[in-house]
C-alpha cells in the first residue's frame, strides 16, 4: 500500500510540473519558451556566421517570433519585462536586416544577430 501511495504522489508531482526540466522545450512552459528562443537565436548566429552565407532573404522563423511574443507577454508586470521587450525589439531589427537588400549588408545582419544574442545572454543571467 505504501508503494502505491508513493508512486501516485510521484506521478502527481511530475504531472503538476514541480520537477520541470530546465532543458525543456515545451512551448507551454516559461522555461520551454525561453529554451526555444535560445535555440532559435543560436541557430541564427551559426547561420549568418557561416563562411558560405551570402545574405539570402531568409525571414526569421515565425515560430521564433511567436514564441518571443508569448514569452514577453508572460513577463508583463515582472521585473524582466523591460529587458524582454528590448530583446523583442532587437529581434525586430534582425528581421528588418534579413528583409533589407542591404544598406549595411551582411556585416550589419551579423552585428544585429550578435546584439540579439548578447541581450539574450544578459536575460539568461537574470533568470
Amino acid at each position: 500500500m505504501f508503494r502505491i501511495v508513493v508512486l501516485v504522489s510521484l506521478f502527481l508531482f511530475v504531472g503538476c510540473g514541480l520537477f520541470e526540466d530546465s532543458e525543456s522545450t515545451d512551448p507551454k512552459t516559461f522555461t520551454g519558451q525561453f529554451n526555444l528562443i535560445v535555440q532559435g537565436v543560436d541557430d541564427m548566429v551559426q547561420d549568418v556566421n557561416r563562411e558560405d552565407y551570402r545574405g539570402l532573404n531568409e525571414p526569421v522563423e515565425d515560430q521564433l517570433n511567436n514564441t518571443v511574443y508569448r514569452w514577453v507577454k508572460s513577463l508583463e508586470g515582472e521585473s524582466l519585462e523591460a529587458d524582454a521587450k528590448a530583446f523583442q525589439a532587437k529581434l525586430s531589427e534582425v528581421t528588418a536586416a534579413y528583409d533589407s537588400d542591404g544598406d549595411g549588408g551582411l556585416e550589419e545582419l551579423r552585428s544585429r544577430v550578435q546584439e540579439a544574442k548578447d541581450l539574450l545572454e544578459g536575460l539568461k543571467e537574470k533568470l
